[in-house]
């Protein structure tokens, strides 16, 4: 398991390691590399490929709902949807991930940063690889650390 910080920079863009793609299964060409951005719980990202997209039932079965979900009609003008669906679009967003010297760059969308307490120019994020890469903000990354341990048995 890899364990990095990350600088975001003013534009709100991270270099992830090509090491850290190709121990997730990241497919690592020259050209841009599409995938998904997925939202969890509060502070932590998960960047899912194309090809565990189009085979994972769930991760399917999560976008059909998105889908569904942003076009279904609001039944009056003063009710409004329920937090979580209202926002639902947010949670599975399709990103691009380029060419950027030793390593690859991802956007992190501004809206996903506001929500993140992610500063552009100032904040750093903890990139954790391993068979997956997911991206947490600093206040979740410390307070895993301050958890206690699980049991052992």
């Amino acid at each position: 398991m890899e364990f990095t910080l990350l600088k975001v920079d003013r534009d709100y863009r991270v270099i992830i390691p090509v090491a850290a793609l190709r121990s997730a299964g990241w497919v690592v060409v020259e050209d841009a590399i599409q995938g998904w951005l997925l939202l969890g719980e509060s502070g932590r990202l998960k960047l899912i490929t194309p090809e565990r997209a189009q085979v994972d039932s769930e991760f399917q079965s999560l976008r059909r709902y998105v889908e569904e979900q942003a076009g279904r009609p609001i039944e009056s003008a003063i009710y409004f949807r329920d937090p979580s669906l209202a926002i639902l679009g947010l949670r599975l967003i399709p990103i691009e991930i380029t060419a950027s010297g030793p390593g690859r760059r991802l956007k992190l969308p501004r809206v996903v940063a506001a929500a993140f307490d992610i500063a552009p120019g100032v904040s750093s994020v903890a990139l954790i690889a391993d068979q997956e890469i997911e991206i947490w903000n600093l206040e979740t990354f410390r307070s895993s650390i301050a958890a206690p341990f699980p049991e052992l048995n």
